[in-house]
Order: structure tokens, then C-alpha cells, then sequence
């Protein structure tokens, strides 16, 4: 097949896959839009605003601003000057202190550095208020002759704000002037004029003392600000350069998870493998082509989003929409590169998943670093941070903003050269450049590290020359010494090979050895077979021999230790690919696409083998008729039975006619006719095929795997602003304000707005100001007036280190939260979290156990925490009052947090899933509530603050905020002694930056969501909505239940209805004695046509009983399990184990079940022995018994070479053995085993039914599903054949064989060469001897010594090869009954083995009836068979 033609059936295959997950494909669509619409509401609800001119008053520097005065700290400011040896500065500088009654310290420091350190280090540095610096010559002791020079370091908060922000584009920092200037007007009020002024006068008053002074008695030195012209303030600006970046990594992280999971999903179900017959990189351009339409979709929507204008407005107005699409494209496609890089690393789907979101958020975090120190930082540093996609990206947004801000916009003109300064066009180049990186990282990784399924590369592959020009690379090697593969194998047990047919597979010396834990474990050992086209060969062997591990190498899934094999002559090391076009595979384990139908798995592995598309319907639908699926067409995978799913994976192996077949048990799990009818399938379909197969049945072998405002408001009491009209006469109202308030204090006068601080002692006066301003407001020029206490957060400093802090603890701990949803997703998955209820556990027990060890372990990483906060000496966190606050916090969240996943995962179907969505959830919810805030959106943050109490995580985030805010409020307040307010908050306050409220929120949510758990757990809500909205059709069901609709009156079975009868007449005394009742059980279940699953079944099981349900797939056997077991509730009737009610005392009847499920519900990551002495502890065995009780059933099982290994290391069989082992242990009265024995070896099997047998011995009563007919006569002293949700017989094996099978089968063999007509003359004999064939026979029959009689003569005249003659079996009875559709009755069959040729083989089967009764369709059905050459 052509490669375009693969690429177009892989990319059919992924979008057929994402139209079904419907919700997932619009997710990837959606959650960048999501981002997107909070962007747009805050650029349409930011309005630019036009400012008039703006001009100043002259200020007088001769004097210290009011607020040295008003504010008294506890030290004395500090004077500095530098160098500290020259007695002249240091008389210059108390020239300085004595300018002011003001009182200072004089210090002296001897260099600059040494000045700095002690800024850093010393505490007390907190109260220099300037430092100055004088170049000095010191050639005249008193300076007469000095040159000088001067630098004054201000340690004022102004200067700190601008150092800050020095990387914000100048139009940008302009705005964010214009939006604070009311107190950023710092080197007036912050006293640096007035320092620099006295300065100058000292420095004038050295040198000319007299004409110093003489000149400032007459001058008067005033300053005026400059004033500012008309201009446009958007405030918009500050959310592209701070929050965008954010927002748009956050908007792709949720992509960046879906493609690791789709990716990993595939690898970990080996669909990776079995859709991939074809090189490994089509797979991964199908997977880029996939995810590229998405986010292609998602970009184009964002870029008309971002540059539509609407009312002259957009996201970015000035920018060449053209440049932004294509910059988001870059980014999303190195969004996709760095998601498959990460998949290379990982197995398994969870685990990559919650590990890549992690890692993902973690690469944007280098760009708060930059941009804290952009022009710090050199070229090759901004250079090798854009190794990272996300700085990368952020630093485009950065050039983006900085044009936008400009009135420009980004252009393809302006975007910078490819040489020279950092420009927007090396972003772009980085953002390709760390696409092609993560690329050959995925495509290095994979090669060499391929995981469990996959043949690895040498480290140097790429150097090999080998591997460009298309020849193979031999990876095979010798591990271990596995002895002389010359030597000849001994022939003692080998039968000779046949000579005149076609080898298939030839098997030279292979061997595998696994490495665990450093200790070489061989799986297969110097292996030597050859399999031959027109065969069927069988592989045998206990579980753990090697079958698997043989079938994986020949399929390329895992790559042998040593020696060779060829598949129709191709080398498996070497030419995999081409082994792969004639290969069919049927693993161990269905691997099926889940939201494929039918007959979409058949047509694409169909094209996916060569077949072109217009033949491939037909193909189709004759393996539909082969399979008998024709009615499951159009019905996804994940819907189907497991019977059918294996008979799906059949057909994909059959299908076009692939010559070598290899089957993994592939009819583990099915019925008995569905087992039959494969059997059949391959019978037909093996003579020009090399057929290699692995069972446990031995009757198959008959015929044959997710920076801000910085404020500083000084003040105490209100702020009174006051907006006035241009007629406003400012003097007048001044004096208006001080003739109230005497103190009242200007803060501000800009633009139409004046600000006026008035003092809380004077709030007895604010009445008669206010009605004073209402009264005159017109007069006065004022349109309106307002007055808000000055609180404590705008005294405080809001830095951008505490806001990031603050951003990245609660991203880390939305992915620490949601990691706890993991292994209840998958305790309730895999139905381990039901075994546990049944063996015992009291719900409360569950959760709250479960609760605790989270608890604990989030208790670990609050410890590390503050470990971490320890070593970056984080004061706000680590500081003597705030610890116990912080632990409080952190532990009150995850009381709260952890019930509040546990109710959401109920919403999940796999942990991965789990993980992935709640990251998003949470991170979404908690950027929205940040970016709202810190931009001031107060009516908005207040309601969102309000709603989101309820979240865990949004208390915890403001409750870090307001601790970092409230300690650095105290420190400021602690430094400068500011008693005359009310600076001193309590850390544990209601409001403010207090964190009581919640404290308490987070308190009071947990037992909520703990109550909500429970009551969803007990299935209140949903037997609330049943009572309310499905009254009526209840009603009418149970009706219908009580009175089904029947297409003919079916006569019940006499032993039916005896059952049903003594149950009913002797149900109080059965109780007292019987372990287990179940009296006229059925099951509805509840869909658009109600589905009568069970209908009215009665039966009692008493002690030293195994009773057996057999039935084909969707017979009702697994209904019933539930039911009794409490999975589901029963919709009529009632069953009683030990005398207690399933209905009413289902927490006292689980005490005394034992259930081993269809399904392993085994948890991979115990021990088999750990398991065991769970459920022994669970059960209630005393503690000193456990261990022996543990080993002795370990002993039964034979497992203890295996007992102290993790569970997910076992063979399918040794984990049925300890599913069979949890359902034994702790003397369960009714022990419910379904299909214990699947998958096991014959002799694992043997040894089960011997540990089953004990126990029914000890007088357990045991309740069996099975599939075997064997294992049911073994164990089963009653059994019932289940038909559509009804018994059709009921009694012992041997009952149902005298009651239902009165007849013998007879098998014979004929083999002549080159004589048709003996064929003929054998049937002919045949139909003369026994005229009865096909018709009902009565007595008078031949009797069976005749027929031996009769058949020994014809064996030699006729050369009959060989013959039997047997007893109708079990398997005969249940298929009568089981079997939809009756065939002919008494039929011979006869089928032609081999080639055509000179040589001639017939096997004839026929079923004679012999007895006196036989029910007529009994005998029609025979076996298959198989030659002596098979």
C-alpha cells in the first residue's frame, strides 16, 4: 500500500475516533476560546480614556513634606554619606540633619559596597532615607579646593517601584504613571528635593558661608512638575504584559494533556502496535495532522476574536492580524511537538498525563525570572530561555504589547531582523526552532526506548548507515549464557516433521530473558519449532511458561534476548515491517478501539492489510457472516459482550487473508457456542495459512492479546475624593474642607479629580462637611464627592513577587488535588473498591480510611513546603506567627479538598481522565478569580469571592494572599511605628487581609462535601429522582415485570417449577437453614425499551452445594451476580443469605459473601501475599492467624514463588487464582465464583477446582458461573441452564443427562488414499446399519454392545482409522438449549484436509441415539474434529 494511502486510513481512523468522542474534540476547541472570552470581557470592560492636560503647583523644597511630622516612626530616619574617612562629609552632612527639625543619624559608611551589604543584610537599613555619595579629592583637609560631585541613593518606595518595573515598554510604564500618579509623585512627597536642596546649601555654605546665606535669605527655590498633555490612559495594557502569557499557556495546557493521553492511551493498549502496520513515523504525522486541525480551528477563532474591533476596540487594535495567527501557530504547533515529546517518556496514560501537565506549567515559570531581570539578562540567556515554548511565547506577547502600547502594533515590517537586538522575529524563529527540537527528541526516544511493546534501537542507531538507506538493524544479542545452540534437541518427545508442506514460521534458538529488580528472570529458553502453512499448532503450557512471551517476539511487540525467527522467511529483528503486511494477530487481550463499530474495525484493519477500498465492503460483510455479527454492525466495541469483542479480534486477524495467524487464547471468556463456532471458523479458514494458537481448553484441541498594580497609600482615616467641573473654584472648596476638618490633608489634585485625606479623629466633624458639600455642590463646581476608610491593603505594598508566589503555590496544588482522584477512579473502575464492600468494609471505613492516608500524605508535602519556604527564607510564610497559620491553612484545605474529589470523581471513567480534567477545572476557576481581582474589577472579585467559598482552592489562594499581604503590612507598619492608626491586623480577621473567613469556609466545606459523599454513595439522590420523575413509569414497570409480554406460552420445566414452588411453601424454614434464598428474582433495567435482564428466578443453595449458572453471553448469570452481591439493586423480589434480607440487610449479608468477578479487581501495585492479608484483616480474622491463613491458601494455590510480587507482574491465571484466593479467605457462608477459571492453564485449573471442592466440603454453599462443561460436571452437584433471563432446567449433571441426553455420540475416522469410493461405500454402510439416524429413536434400538460389535467389523473392512463412542455430553445438553437456531438433526459431516493432491483425508462425525428418549435437536451439533496430521 501507498504511503498517502496509509496516511489517509490512519487519519480516517483518529477523526472517525474524535467524532465519536465528540465532547473531548470540542473540549480542545473550546478551553482556549474559554481564555479567550475573559480576555475579551476584560479589553471591552477597560475603556480607554481620554485625560486633558494636566498641569502642577510650584512646591517649595526648602522643607521636609508633612508626612515626616504626621507619621512618627520608632528609630530615626537615617543620613548616610560615603566614603566615611573625611570629617568634611561628615560635617556637610549634619549641615544637612541641622536644615530640618526633623531629627536624624548621621552614619558614615567607607564604600559603597560595603553600603550595599549593609542595605541587604542589617535589619536597621530599613530606616535610611537616603544614602549620598561625594567624589573627593581630599587635597585640602577642609575641602577648599575639592572638586565635587554628588549621588544620592533615596530609598524611598518610588525609586524600588521604577527598578521594578524598568522592562515595561515606556508607553506601557507610561500608563501605569497616569493610573497611579495621585502617589507617585515621590520625590517631593518622599523628601529627595528637600534632601538634594539642603544638600546643594551645605555644600554652598562650605565654601562661601557669608554669601551662602545672604543669597537664600532673599531667594526662594520652587519646583513645578512638568506638566503632561493630552492623552489616552488604557489600563488594558498592563493584562497583555503581565496576565496574556498566562492565559494563552493555560488555554493550550488543556490540549497539551488530551494529546498525551490519546497518545499514551494507544500505547498502553498496544493499539499503537496493531494499528500501526507501518512505519513508525506515519503514526506520529497522523497524530500532528489530527491535533493541527484542532488547534488550527481554535487559533483561526482566537485571531478574529483578538483583532475584530468592535466600537473601535480589540485585543489588539494596531497588530496585522496575519502576524498574530501565525505567531499563535507556532506556538500551538510546538504545543504539540512538546506534548509528543513527553509521551515518549512515559507508559502509562495517568501517569503522563498528571506528569506532563506538571511539567508544562513548570516551563513557564523561567519567564517570571525574565522578566523580573530582562535588562539583566544577555542575549544568550533570552536566547536559551526560549528553549522553552512557553517563554518563548511570553516573550512574543511581551514585543505584541510593547507595539501594541505604542499605537503601532505588531507588523511584519517592525518585527525585528533575524541578527541584532532580541526582536519578535527570533521568537518566532525559536518557537519553529523548539518545534524541530521536541521533535527529534520524540523521534530519538521512541526509537531507543520504545517501552514494553517494542523492539529498541541502539543508542548510535543514527549514525548507522544501515538505518538511512533502508536496510534492517540487528538488534538481537546474547544476554545470557543459554547453553549450545548446536546442539541437536532430544526427539524423544518431538514428533517427526512433516516434509512435503510449506514452513510458515521457522523458531531457531529463541530465547527472552526479562530483567527485575537486577535478577534475570528467563521467560523462554532455547526455543526450536517450525510451524507449516496448512496447520493449526498449538502451544501449551501452565501459566508463566512462556506462550505469551513467544507470541509478542514473532509480533515485533517485544524483541528477542537471543536467537532467530522467520515469518515466511523474513527475520523478525530485521523485517518487522514487512512481517507485519501478512501478519494477523489476536492478543491475549482484546485490543479494540472502544469507540469503533464493528464493521469500522473490520474495514480499516482490512485497508490497513492492502485491500482497496471498493473491495473492502464485501470483505467486510462476509466476516460479519462469518463471525455471525451481522446484527452488532453498527454497535461500538466498548458495548459488546466480552464473547463478542474476542470474536471481533478474530476477525481482524482473519480478515484479507493474512497467511500467518497467531492467537493468543482467543476464546478466553466465551461460551460454549460461541467457542464452537470458532473453532469451525478457524477449521475453514486454516489451509493455505500457517495458524499458530495458545489455549487452556483442551477440547479445542480437536481442531486446532492541564506584575501587578503596586500601590503604596500612606494615611490613616477616609479618603474624600471629589470630581470636579471645570468651573470648580478649587481654593474655595479647600477652605471649605479646613474649615470643618482643620487637619484634613490634599493628596492629590489631578486632572477633574481631588483627593483629601481626613483623620479618623475627626469623624465626629464629617457630617457637617458632607451636608455642607451637598448643599454647595453646585456653587462649589463639584458634580459629586465620596469617602471610603483607608483599609489596610492600600497601605500595604502589593509586590509582584508575593502575586506569582501566590500563582505557582496554587497551580502546584491543583495538580496535587487532583492527583487524589487516581485510585478511586481506578479502585472503582476495576471493581476493586465493590470486593472490598463485599468482603466486609463499611462504607464509612472505606472513605475515611481512605481520607486519612491522603491526609497524611498531603501533610508530606505541606512539610516539604515549608521546607522550601525555610530555605528561600520566605518570611511572610516561615516567620514565628505565621507558620501555625500557614499549616492551618494547608491542612483545613486538603480536610476540605480531598472529600470534594472524591465527589467529583464520581464523574470519571478512567484516572487519566480524572487528572486531566480536574487540572483544567481548577486552574481555570482560579485564574479567572486572580486576574479579576488584581485588575481591580471590585463588584466582579467581590461576587466571584462570595461564590467561590465553596471551592477549596479559591479559599486557600486568598488565604496565602492576604498571609504574604498581612505580614508584609505588619513589617511596614512595625517599621515606622504607625500607632496613630489602626495598622495592627489580626492575621485570623473576617475581612480585610484577615483569613478567617476562609479558615472557616474550608472547615465548614469539609464535612459538606463528606455528607454529599456519603449521600451520593447511599444513592439517595438517585432513588429521590426515582421516586419523583419516574413514579409512574416504576409503576409500570413492575407491571410489566410481573406480567412480560411472551410471542408463544412457553412451558416451564417440571423441575422449574418444583424449585420455584419449595421456595415459595418453605421460605421461613429455608432461612433458618439454607445459606442462600432467592425467591422469584428479577432485573429491569431502565432504558428507552425497558430490557428484562432476569425474570422471575427462584432457587436455594444449601450448604456442602455448588450450584452452577450456565448460559451464553447476555444470558443473565452476571445480573444475577450483582444482585446478589449488591452491585445492583433487585427491581422484584427478594434473595436471603444466612436468613438476612439482600434488600434490607445488605451491609450484614456482605459479611458473609465471598465473590471472585468476572473481571480481576486486583490492585497492581500490592503484593499477591499484601492482598491476601488485606482481605484476611477486612474479613475479621484474628491478627495472629492471618499470617498462617495466608499461607496455607498460598499453598493450595501453589503460589508461593509468586507471593511476594506485585500483583501486576502476574499471568492472567495466577491473577484468577488470587481473585479465587480473596473469595475463599475468612469462611465466607456463600462464596460467588464467575468464571474463576479463565485463563488458566489445565493444570492450575485441576488444582482450583480441588481448592473449590475443599471448601464446598467444609460446608460453604458455592454459587458458579462458568464457560467449561468440564468444570461444571467437576464441581457443580446442581446446575441450571440459563436462557434470555430464565432457567430452562435445573439439577444435577448426571439428572440432566438421563432427563435430556439418553443418547451416544459416535466419531469416526475413514482414511483411504486415491478412492473416493470408499468414502461413498463407508456412508452408505452407515445409513444401511443405522436406519434410525435422525429420527427420534425408542426402544428396541441397537444396543451399544452391537454397535461395538458392528463397528469393529467395519473397522476392517472399511479401514476405519479409529472410532468412539460416547455418552451425550453436558455440552450437548446446554448447546440444545442454548443454541438460537436448531440444525438438521443426525447429520454426518464430512471436510476435506490438505491440499489438493494425490492424497485424500475424510473425518466423519455422526450422532447415533441408542437409548430409549432423546430429545430430537440434541443429537444435531456435533463436535469439531480434526485429522491425524493436525
Amino acid at each position: 500500500m501507498a504511503v498517502f494511502k496509509k496516511l489517509k486510513l490512519l487519519l480516517w481512523k483518529n477523526f472517525i475516533l474524535k467524532k465519536q468522542r465528540i465532547l473531548m474534540t470540542v473540549l480542545e476547541i473550546l478551553m482556549p476560546l474559554l481564555f479567550s472570552a475573559v480576555v475579551l470581557y476584560l479589553r471591552f470592560n477597560s475603556v480607554p480614556r481620554k485625560r486633558a492636560a494636566t498641569n502642577y503647583s510650584a512646591i517649595d523644597v526648602s522643607s521636609l513634606p508633612d508626612f515626616f511630622h504626621q507619621f512618627p516612626v520608632k528609630n530615626k530616619f537615617q543620613l548616610v554619606y560615603i566614603p566615611s574617612k573625611s570629617e568634611t562629609l561628615k560635617a556637610l552632612t549634619e549641615m544637612v540633619e541641622d536644615t530640618f527639625d526633623v531629627e536624624f543619624e548621621v552614619l558614615g559608611f567607607s564604600s559603597v559596597p560595603v553600603f550595599e551589604s549593609y542595605i541587604i543584610n542589617d535589619p536597621k537599613a530599613f530606616y535610611i532615607l537616603v544614602g549620598i555619595v561625594f567624589d573627593h579629592n581630599f587635597n585640602d583637609s577642609r575641602g577648599k579646593n575639592a572638586t565635587w560631585g554628588k549621588k544620592i541613593f533615596s530609598m524611598v518606595i518610588q525609586n524600588y517601584i521604577q527598578e521594578e518595573l524598568s522592562h515595561i515598554p515606556s508607553p506601557i510604564f507610561l500608563n501605569f504613571l497616569c493610573l497611579i500618579s495621585h502617589f507617585l509623585v515621590g520625590y517631593y512627597k518622599e523628601g529627595f528635593l528637600g534632601i538634594q536642596h539642603a544638600v546643594d546649601k551645605a555644600i554652598m555654605h562650605h565654601h562661601a558661608r557669608n554669601a551662602s546665606a545672604d543669597m537664600f535669605e532673599r531667594l526662594n527655590v520652587l519646583l513645578q512638575r512638568f506638566p503632561h498633555g493630552p492623552h489616552i490612559q488604557d489600563g488594558f495594557f498592563l493584562v497583555l504584559q503581565n496576565e496574556f502569557p498566562l492565559f494563552l499557556m493555560l488555554s493550550f495546557i488543556c490540549i497539551e494533556l488530551i494529546i498525551i493521553n490519546t497518545v499514551l492511551l494507544e500505547k498502553e493498549r498496544k493499539l499503537k502496535v496493531t494499528s500501526s502496520a507501518s512505519d513508525g513515523w506515519l503514526h506520529w504525522v497522523v497524530w500532528f495532522i489530527t491535533f493541527f486541525i484542532s488547534v488550527f480551528i481554535a487559533v483561526s477563532i482566537m485571531t478574529i476574536l483578538f483583532c475584530t474591533k468592535v466600537e473601535n476596540m480589540a485585543v489588539f487594535k494596531n497588530s496585522d492580524p496575519s502576524l498574530i495567527f501565525v505567531f499563535l501557530m507556532c506556538f500551538a504547533v510546538a504545543t504539540i511537538f512538546f506534548a509528543f515529546m513527553i509521551s515518549t517518556f512515559f507508559q502509562r496514560a495517568h501517569v503522563g498525563t498528571a506528569s506532563g501537565g506538571i511539567i508544562f506549567f513548570f516551563t513557564y515559570l523561567p519567564y517570571l525570572y525574565l522578566t523580573f531581570s530582562y535588562h539583566q539578562r544577555s542575549y544568550f540567556e533570552k536566547i536559551t530561555f526560549c528553549l522553552f515554548s512557553n517563554v518563548a511565547m511570553a516573550m512574543g506577547v511581551h514585543f505584541m504589547s510593547m507595539f501594541e502600547a505604542k499605537g503601532t502594533g505588531i507588523q511584519w515590517k517592525n518585527m525585528g531582523s533575524i541578527h541584532g537586538e532580541f526582536s519578535f522575529i527570533q521568537v518566532m524563529l525559536m518557537l519553529l526552532l523548539d518545534s524541530l527540537l521536541y521533535c527529534v527528541i520524540t523521534w530519538y526516544v521512541e526509537s531507543v526506548f520504545p517501552g514494553k511493546f517494542g523492539i529498541p534501537k541502539p543508542w548510535y542507531f543514527f549514525a548507522m548507515p544501515s538505518y538511512w538507506h533502508g536496510k534492517p538493524i540487528p538488534v538481537t544479542h546474547a544476554l545470557l549464557d543459554m547453553g549450545d545452540p548446536s546442539e541437536t534437541p532430544k526427539k524423544e518427545f518431538m514428533q517427526e516433521e512433516p516434509t512435503d508442506l510449506i514452513r510458515g514460521i521457522e523458531i531457531q534458538h529463541l530465547c527472552k530473558v526479562f530483567y527485575r529488580r537486577g535478577n534475570a528472570h528467563i521467560a523462554v529458553k532455547d526455543l526450536s519449532m517450525n510451524l507449516y502453512r496448512g496447520q493449526i499448532t498449538v502451544l501449551l503450557g501452565h501459566n508463566g511458561a512462556g506462550k505469551t512471551t513467544t507470541c509478542s517476539m514473532l509480533t515485533g511487540l517485544i524483541s528477542p534476548s537471543s536467537g532467530q525467527a522467520y515469518i515466511n522467511g523474513y527475520e523478525i529483528s530485521k523485517d518487522m515491517v514487512q512481517i507485519r503486511k501478512s501478519i494477523g494477530w489476536c492478543p491475549q487481550h482484546d485490543i479494540l478501539f472502544d469507540n469503533f463499530t464493528v464493521a469500522e474495525h473490520l474495514f480499516f484493519y482490512a485497508q490497513l492489510k492492502g485491500l482497496s477500498q471498493q473491495r473492502c465492503p464485501e470483505e467486510v460483510k462476509q466476516m460479519l457472516h462469518i463471525l455471525n455479527l451481522e446484527d452488532k454492525r453498527n454497535s461500538r466495541s466498548k458495548f459488546l459482550s466480552g464473547g463478542m469483542n474476542r470474536k471481533l479480534s478474530i476477525g481482524i486477524t482473519l480478515i484479507v487473508g493474512s497467511k500467518v495467524l497467531m492467537l493468543d487464547e482467543p476464546t478466553s471468556g466465551m461460551d460454549a457456542i460461541s467457542r464452537r463456532a470458532i473453532w469451525d471458523l478457524l477449521q475453514q479458514q486454516k489451509s493455505d495459512r500457517t495458524i499458530l494458537l495458545t489455549t487452556h481448553f483442551m477440547d479445542q484441541l480437536q481442531c486446532c492479546g492541564s506584575s501587578l498594580f503596586l500601590k503604596q497609600k500612606y494615611g490613616a482615616g477616609y479618603y474624600m475624593t471629589l470630581l470636579r467641573n471645570p468651573y470648580c473654584d478649587t481654593e474655595k472648596l479647600s477652605l471649605l474642607i479646613y474649615h470643618h476638618i482643620p487637619n484634613a490633608v490634599l493628596e492629590s489634585s489631578i486632572g477633574e479629580e481631588l483627593i483629601f485625606i481626613l483623620p479618623k479623629e475627626s469623624i465626629h466633624r464629617f457630617e457637617s462637611l458632607f451636608t455642607d458639600l451637598e448643599m454647595k455642590q453646585t456653587e462649589l463646581g463639584i458634580t459629586s464627592f465620596g469617602a471610603s476608610v483607608t483599609t489596610m491593603e492600600e497601605v500595604f505594598i502589593r509586590g509582584p513577587k508575593g502575586h506569582y508566589l501566590v500563582i505557582n503555590l496554587l497551580f502546584g496544588m491543583a495538580f496535587l488535588s487532583s492527583s487524589f482522584s487516581m485510585l478511586t477512579v481506578r479502585e472503582r473502575c476495576i471493581k476493586a473498591k465493590h470486593i472490598q464492600f463485599i468482603s466486609g468494609v463499611y462504607m464509612a471505613a472505606f472513605w475515611f480510611s481512605a481520607m486519612l492516608w491522603d491526609l497524611l500524605s498531603f501533610l508530606v508535602c505541606t512539610l516539604l513546603l515549608i521546607v522550601v519556604f525555610l530555605y528561600y527564607k520566605e518570611e511572610a510564610f516561615t516567620h514565628h506567627e505565621n507558620v501555625l497559620a500557614m499549616i492551618l491553612m494547608l491542612m483545613l484545605y486538603s480536610w476540605a479538598i480531598i472529600p470534594f474529589i472524591y465527589v467529583i470523581s464520581f464523574s470519571f471513567d478512567s484516572a487519566g481522565n480524572a487528572c486531566v480534567k480536574l487540572v483544567i477545572m481548577l486552574t481555570f476557576l482560579i485564574s479567572v478569580f486572580i486576574l479579576f481581582t488584581e485588575l481591580g474589577y471590585t463588584e466582579i472579585s467581590e461576587s466571584l469571592d462570595h461564590t467561590f467559598l465553596i471551592l477549596p482552592g479559591h479559599c486557600l489562594g486568598m488565604a496565602f494572599s492576604n498571609l504574604y499581604y498581612n505580614f508584609e503590612l505588619q513589617k511596614f507598619c512595625n517599621s515606622k511605628n504607625l500607632s496613630q492608626i489602626e495598622c495592627k491586623e489580626n492575621i485570623y480577621a473576617w475581612e480585610s487581609l484577615g483569613i478567617g473567613k476562609y479558615l472557616a469556609a474550608l472547615a465548614i466545606s469539609g464535612p459538606l462535601y463528606i455528607i454529599l459523599l456519603f449521600l451520593v454513595k447511599t444513592k439517595v439522590f438517585r432513588r429521590l429522582k426515582a421516586r419523583i420523575s419516574n413514579f409512574f413509569l416504576k409503576q409500570k414497570l413492575v407491571s410489566w415485570t410481573l406480567n412480560p409480554p411472551r410471542t408463544a406460552s412457553v412451558p416451564e420445566d417440571q423441575d422449574i417449577e418444583e424449585e420455584a414452588k419449595t421456595v415459595r411453601t418453605y421460605l421461613e424454614t429455608f432461612r433458618k437453614t439454607n445459606p442462600l434464598i432467592v425467591k422469584e428474582v428479577s432485573k429491569v433495567y431502565i432504558k428507552k425499551v425497558p430490557l428484562l435482564a432476569v425474570n422471575k428466578v427462584s432457587f436455594t443453595v444449601q450448604a456442602k452445594e455448588c450450584f452452577g449458572l450456565l448460559g451464553i453471553n447476555g444470558a443473565g448469570k452476571t445480573s444475577i451476580f450483582k444482585m446478589l452481591t449488591g452491585q445492583k439493586p433487585i427491581t422484584c423480589g427478594d434473595a436471603f443469605i444466612r436468613g438476612l434480607s439482600i434488600s434490607s440487610d445488605l451491609g450484614k449479608v456482605r459479611q458473609w459473601i465471598g465473590y471472585c468477578p468476572q473481571f480481576d479487581a486486583l490492585l497492581s501495585f500490592m503484593t499477591g501475599r499484601e492482598t491476601l492479608v488485606m482481605y484476611a484483616w477486612i474479613r475479621g480474622i484474628p491478627e495472629h492467624h492471618i499470617s498462617s491463613c495466608v499461607d496455607q491458601i498460598l499453598e493450595d494455590l501453589v503460589m508461593f514463588v509468586y507471593a511476594d510480587k506485585l500483583v501486576k507482574t502476574y499471568s492472567g491465571g495466577n491473577k484468577r487464582k488470587l481473585s479465587t484466593a480473596i473469595a475463599l479467605i475468612g469462611d465466607p457462608a456463600v462464596i460467588f465464583l464467575d468464571e474463576p477459571s479463565t485463563g488458566m492453564d489445565p493444570v492450575a485449573r485441576r488444582l482450583l477446582w480441588g481448592i473449590v471442592g475443599k471448601a464446598r466440603e467444609s460446608g460453604k454453599a458455592i454459587v458458579i458461573t462458568s464457560h467449561s462443561m468440564e468444570e461444571c460436571e467437576a464441581l457443580c452437584t446442581r446446575l441450571a441452564i440459563m436462557v434470555q433471563g430464565q432457567f430452562k432446567c435445573l439439577g444435577s449433571p448426571q439428572h440432566l443427562k438421563s432427563k435430556f441426553g439418553s443418547g451416544y455420540s459416535l466419531r469416526a475416522k475413514v482414511r483411504r488414499e486415491g478412492q473416493q469410493e470408499a468414502l461413498e461405500e463407508f456412508k452408505a454402510f452407515v445409513d444401511l446399519t443405522f436406519p434410525g439416524l435422525g429420527e427420534p429413536v425408542h426402544s428396541g434400538c441397537l444396543p451399544l454392545p452391537q454397535v461395538f460389535g458392528i463397528l469393529e467389523q467395519a473397522k476392517k473392512k472399511y479401514l476405519l482409522e479409529d472410532y468412539s463412542v460416547n455418552q451425550i455430553s453436558l455440552e450437548d445438553i446446554f448447546l440444545n438449549f442454548a443454541s438460537p437456531v436448531p440444525p438438521t438433526q443426525g447429520t454426518i459431516q464430512q471436510e476435506q484436509h490438505g491440499r489438493a493432491g494425490p492424497k485424500l483425508a475424510g473425518s466423519y462425525l455422526l450422532f447415533l441415539s441408542l437409548g430409549q428418549e432423546i430429545v430430537p435437536s440434541l443429537i444435531t451439533s456435533p463436535p469439531p474434529f480434526f485429522s491425524t496430521r493436525d
